[in-house]
């Protein structure tokens, strides 16, 4: 499992949008959507609920960001 996918799932969750997160990580949007697709896919479960400009985590989501914090 990778450290910086990891970051940037966290920092997804604490923004709460994929533009906000990639502007606070000085990266570019598509990209950093690359790395939690990743990530998701590397758990086997989806880690946000993707509902329009709005992110939340899935419960599983929500475990793993209580877990890194």
């Amino acid at each position: 499992m990778d450290i910086k996918r990891l970051k940037y799932f966290c920092t997804v969750v604490e923004c709460g949008s994929f533009t906000k997160a990639a502007e606070m990580l000085h990266i570019s949007q598509p990209p950093l959507s690359k790395r939690v697709q990743e990530l998701e896919q590397e758990i086997g479960t989806p880690l946000l609920f993707r509902d329009g400009g709005c992110i939340r985590p899935t419960p599983t989501g929500f475990f793993l960001g209580a877990v890194l914090d």
